[in-house]
């Protein structure tokens, strides 16, 4: 899945590769300019695949949902990555 941010200027989307034997795919959330430059590796996950990636109004986020462990979660991570924030579990 692919998704443009409001202002235009970015794009996210998950990248997928084999994890440790054994453990299944890793998935990691990424980010480039729109010409595919400036590639930020902002999220990533050994047991758990983002998805229903969207960014906030402001472009400054991404909010995107994962399941890990049976729970639902809804997360939000800067553009720019660090520590993504738990908005959400079902």
């Amino acid at each position: 899945q692919l998704t443009w941010s409001p202002d235009g200027n970015r794009i996210a989307f998950v990248g997928y590769g084999a994890a440790a034997p054994g453990a299944g795919i890793s998935a990691t959330l990424y980010t480039a300019l729109s010409d595919g430059s400036d590639l930020q590796n902002i999220y990533a996950s050994a047991s758990a695949v983002p998805f229903y990636l969207s960014w906030t109004p402001d472009s400054a986020r991404i909010g995107f949902l994962e399941v890990a462990s049976g729970k639902l979660t809804h997360k939000l991570v800067s553009w720019r990555g660090g520590p993504a924030m738990v908005v959400d579990t079902a």
